[in-house]
């Protein structure tokens, strides 16, 4: 069981993406807008740089028709006072370097920026970074330089900026909140799903529905149901063979019963021999119901990963164990076997081979007329090894086949030597083999049984 205190939230870990993607959002945002918001001031300012110098220049032009620029030193008198806080400073100057005008913050003796240059520029004004513009007039005879610290630029859009970002804290709260609450409702199916599973009973095998399910839920809905299916059809085979397997064993256990008690009262010893005769055939009945049992237990039991002790198993040594034990079986029916091996070797167990083949074999002697033929041949076949058991039997009709691999199941045969466990032992050893079978027509008019074992493992 994984530990809860290392388990992650998909819901929180969704949350945290969609939060992250949204602080991206705005953090992009917010420098886009920041560098849209410089440009566009730089445009605006420095275009109020260039109307601030022609405004300057029309308040002076006037004096400047009235006042001899000629003369050296020459300095227009304009009471200019001092301001907190300046934000421009400006100056008007004669080409030869006679300061004619300036702001009070403005230098009496040094240039915004050199005389010679005209247009915008980045200077050093009073040991801040300024942006300057300059321009001359009346024919070149004055040059008008305006200035304005980059700071002030850089607070305006900072406050632009922050305005920006303060205006989406309430939508980035609201996002936030909407998406909560969605993430919530999206994931009330897959909470409802682990709760109907969290206290689903164990014998409660009735496929889960779940109200409204995403797309993305529904594999894990199918999955839980087809599982639950499985489920269904173990339960009801399983409760089949505890059903059949209790009657299958209460019928020759009361046999034996009543054959002792018959034996207890018979006067004669041939009546006692017939009875304890019947006694003896009762308990191997009871005998092979339980070694069928143990074997289909045993073949049911081996996992998927029991192919790591797989090896290769010559069937015909195989066939040689099974026919020590069912020999007198077939010689007492007088019965012909023909049997023919070609490269009979297959990657397999040799436990569960041997159960296939004993199960084939006995029940193609079980249901051999007496004087009948049996044959066996093993045989490569295209990418197969195929092992082919024909006998002179009554066969199977085809549309009962299908029903002859159910445990217990004896298609309505009444024959007290068959239990009804052959084939099932048959078909799992088949599957844990990874091979297949076929029941079909024999050309000997009984069954013919067809195993294809995969040549290469």
């Amino acid at each position: 069981m994984p530990d809860s205190r290392l388990a992650w939230s998909l819901q929180r870990r969704v949350g945290f993406i969609s939060a992250v993607a949204m602080c991206t959002a705005l953090t992009f945002g917010g420098l886009g807008m920041y560098w849209a918001t410089s440009i566009d001031d730089s445009h605006r300012l420095d275009a109020r740089l260039q109307e601030l110098a022609g405004t300057i220049l029309l308040l002076i032009d006037n004096e400047l028709t009235e006042t001899d620029l000629s003369a050296e030193a020459m300095q227009l008198h304009l009471q200019i006072g001092p301001r907190v806080n300046p934000l421009y400073s400006y100056q008007v100057w004669t080409p030869s370097g006679a300061q004619l005008l300036r702001s009070h913050e403005a230098s009496a003796t040094q240039p915004l920026m050199p005389l010679t240059a005209l247009g915008f520029d980045t200077q050093s004004v009073r040991g801040e970074d300024s942006r300057t513009f300059a321009m001359s007039g009346r024919n070149g005879a004055v040059v008008i330089q305006v200035a304005e610290p980059l700071r002030e630029r850089a607070l305006h859009i900072g406050t632009v900026v922050g305005y920006y970002l303060l205006s989406l804290l309430l939508p980035f709260a609201l996002v936030s909140l909407v998406i909560h609450l969605l993430l919530r409702r999206s994931f009330r199916a897959l909470d409802s799903l682990a709760a109907r599973l969290r206290h689903h009973n164990l014998l409660d095998v009735a496929p889960v529905h779940v109200l409204k399910p995403p797309r993305e839920l529904m594999p894990i809905v199918r999955s839980v149901n087809a599982l639950l299916a499985r489920a269904a059809r173990a339960i009801s085979v399983e409760q089949r063979f505890t059903s059949v397997a209790a009657h299958e064993l209460r019928t020759p256990l009361a046999g034996i019963r009543a054959q002792a008690q018959l034996a207890c009262g018979v006067q004669t010893d041939e009546e006692r021999q017939e009875a304890l005769q019947a006694v003896i055939g009762g308990v191997d009945r009871a005998a092979r119901v339980f070694d069928q049992l143990l074997d289909l237990t045993r073949v049911e039991s081996l996992s998927s990963d029991v192919a790591a002790n797989f090896q290769w198993i010559d069937l015909s040594a195989v066939h040689q164990q099974v026919m020590s034990e069912l020999g007198d079986k077939a010689r007492s029916k007088r019965l012909q076997l023909d049997v023919r091996f070609v490269d009979a070797k297959v990657h397999g167990l040799d436990f569960a081979l041997y159960l296939l083949l004993r199960n084939l074999l006995a029940n193609a002697i079980l249901y051999s007329p007496t004087g009948g033929r049996v044959q066996l041949v093993v045989q490569p076949e295209a990418d197969a090894i195929a092992l082919t058991l024909d006998d002179a039997g009554p066969g199977i009709p085809a549309g009962a086949r299908e029903l002859a691999f159910e445990r217990f199941n004896r298609l309505h045969q009444s024959r007290a030597e068959g239990v009804g466990l052959g084939l099932s032992i048959v078909a799992q050893a088949v599957e844990l083999h990874h091979a297949t079978i076929q029941l079909l027509d024999s050309a000997l008019g009984g069954l013919r049984v067809q195993v294809l074992f995969p040549r290469h493992p």
